[in-house]
Formats: structure tokens, sequence, C-alpha cells
């Protein structure tokens, strides 16, 4: 007979189990009990760079046409990385509630060893904000902005030696700022611009884009008019073959405009067979929706309470708040930053799911900029 094999292993787990709720207790007995620290070098540091709010106060107002205005804002302290291109969120307190709103810098980072940024805003007829900057926002008003934020940048890693910009009226403010960027050689690339208008009135920054032309070789202007003929300009709006014309070697395409532009030059890319990677889009209007006005109930969930609003069918979930005074995190307004992110815990809604993740979708979140009601909802806000 063979001899007997006897299996030690269950005897030496559970020794090893036993030694370690004996090694686990004795470092608990002995660990420090003050609490973790909260003011480690690296956090002060990060909380200086990327300061969640920042005091600004309005310098100066410029006139930059009929519907537009700049605003050259100063603030005290240091002001976080900022790459051309990029947008701030504003919160702009009207009647009592604060709107968030996000407006691109109009002028390069240069500006801001000068403890100065610049912010363009166009006038719209039936917009609240813009009509408050336009006519109520005076020299000395004070302001709290975010930021900045955005993806509408320069990377030399990512991006063409070559940038072609596709640009509709004031769609120009970002693109401005990387010409002014050039010019005072923080990069090094060519920027061709395809500035487009319905009228020459409609152009804004024309003397300084001039200028950088003049300045410097790597930046070129081409403005286009679509409904009058003016000398120096051409006659017509941006097509395939004019974006042929200005193709070479290795280029990324900048799109910056409103939405129906969008869509054309999307369109026109596609054609061309260029791949996406190499294409930007700077977002500077809402995405269509239907036209239904039906009265719906919102029953929003924040800081514990539940609180009943009623909001319409072809106004965003987040304009609905706002106008109600309930206060919700926003960055971009247009549902690319996530900041809005909410759990929609009943009914149903009408959204953009572009910019929501797969996860989002399965669990029912959505953004609230970008969300139309569709039946009575049940919204519980972020913190």
């Amino acid at each position: 007979m063979g001899k007997k094999i006897h299996d030690d292993s269950n005897k030496t787990n559970y020794q090893n189990l036993l030694k370690l709720a004996v090694d686990r207790e004795k470092c608990i007995k002995e660990a420090n009990g003050k609490l973790i620290r909260k003011d480690y070098a690296s956090n002060l540091v990060s909380q200086l760079l990327h300061p969640s709010e920042i005091l600004v106060q309005v310098k100066e107002i410029k006139v930059e046409n009929a519907f537009t205005k700049s605003f050259i804002l100063t603030f005290e302290n240091d002001f976080p990385n900022l790459q051309e291109g990029q947008y701030i969120t504003i919160d702009v307190p009207v009647d009592g509630v604060t709107y968030h709103r996000p407006y691109t810098i109009s002028c390069s980072s240069k500006r801001l060893s000068s403890h100065e940024i610049q912010i363009t805003i166009k006038r719209f007829e039936h917009g609240l904000v813009s009509n408050y900057f336009f006519y109520q926002v005076n020299v000395g008003d004070y302001f709290t902005i975010h930021g900045p934020f955005g993806n509408f940048t320069y990377q030399s890693i990512r991006d063409g030696s070559h940038v072609l910009g596709l640009v509709f009226e004031n769609g120009i403010v970002p693109l401005k700022a990387m010409a002014e960027a050039i010019c005072e050689g923080k990069y090094h690339y060519d920027l061709t611009i395809l500035y487009s208008a319905k009228y020459e009135n409609d152009f804004i920054f024309k003397d300084e884009l001039d200028a950088y032309v003049q300045k410097s070789k790597h930046v070129q202007v081409v403005y286009l008019l679509s409904e009058e003929e003016k000398e120096g300009t051409f006659f017509g709006t941006i097509t395939k073959e004019l974006i042929q014309e200005y193709q070479k070697g290795d280029m990324s395409y900048f799109v910056s405009g409103v939405i129906p532009f969008y869509e054309s030059m999307n369109s026109i890319l596609k054609e061309l067979n260029i791949a996406n990677k190499y294409i930007r889009h700077e977002l500077y209007d809402e995405w269509e929706t239907t036209t239904n006005d039906e009265t719906y109930e919102l029953r929003i969930l924040t800081g514990g309470v539940e609180k009943i609003i009623f909001g319409k069918g072809n106004e965003t979930i987040l304009k609905t708040l706002e106008r109600e005074g309930i206060s919700s995190p926003s960055r971009c307004g247009v549902g690319v930053c996530g900041f809005c992110r909410s759990k929609l815990v009943e009914g149903e809604v009408l959204t953009n799911d572009r910019y929501i993740r797969a996860a989002d979708q399965k669990y029912h979140y959505i953004h609230p900029c970008h969300s139309y009601p569709l039946s009575n909802l049940k919204i519980k806000l972020p913190k």
C-alpha cells in the first residue's frame, strides 16, 4: 500500500490569515490618529493654478459692431494656464437669478501678464444675458468667472503645421486669439482664415486681423461676403473649391460659427475625405429642437429638497432652472463639458446624446443644458 499524504494547505492558510489579522490590529494601534492633511504642497499648487473661481472687474468696454462688444476684464491673482481658443464661464446675476454663460477669450495668453483678459459678446434679440451685458454692464462692475475650458486649441503633437480656419461672422473670436499669439511668437504654424459674413458690418476685428497679416508671414485672412460686394472681399460663401485652393501639406481644419455653418462645412470636408481627427469645432449655437410648446411639471431634487417648477418643451431644462432661480452647475451650455450632468429619475427628454457617455445613457443621466422635456420629469441635480 502506498503512503497516505497529509494535505496541510488549509492549516497553513488559516495560520497566514491569523497572522495577517494580528499584524493589521498592531498597525491600527500604532497608526497616527490625526486626520490626513489637506494642505500638501501639491494641493496648494493645484489650487493656485486651477482656482474654482476668479473675481474679475470690467476695465474697458469696446464696441466692435452694432451687435457686438468686447469686455476687458482685470483680475488680481494669477490666472490659470490659458490656450488660445478656450473659453471661460461667467456667473451673471440678473434680477436675483444667477445665469452661467460661456464666452470665448478673444485675446492671446500674453495679456495675462497684464492681469487682464478679453471676452467678446454678440447681442441676440431675445438673449437675456447678452442684452444685459450690452445695455446694463458698466466699467467697474465685478463678476465671478470659471475656467478656462475647451479643446478648440492648437496642439503641435496632434495638429498639422498649417491650420485652415473656416469662420462665419462672430466665429472669428478664437481664431483672432490664435492669430495674435502667432504674431507674438508663441506658435510657429501657418494660419489661413477664410472669414465669411453676410454684410461688411458683420465683420469684427478686421483692423486687428489686417495688422496681424502685415506683421506675420504665417497669418493670412481671406474675406467673403454673401449679400453684398465690397472692395477687398470675395463675393460668395466658402465652397469646396475655395477650400481646395488653400489646401496644402499637413493641415488641420478649425471650424467656427453657427449650426447651419457647421453643417455646411462638415458636408464639404466629408466630400474632401478629410478625417474627423483633423477637424476641430467651436460651438456657438444651441442644438436645434422641435417647436413643442407644451408645459410640463419638473420635480427637481437639489440639496435634499424637492422643488416643483414648470417648463416648456421648447426650452432647455437648464434655462427653466435658471428662470426659476434654481442653481445648477454649468460651463459650456451646449452639452459638451458635462458639468451639469444630472440623473433623470422619471420621465422622457429630447436630447442630443452625442456628448453623453454610453454608461450615462444606460443609467439615465442627461445634460440639462442640452435637454428638453417631453413629459413630466423628476431630476436629481449634481451637488
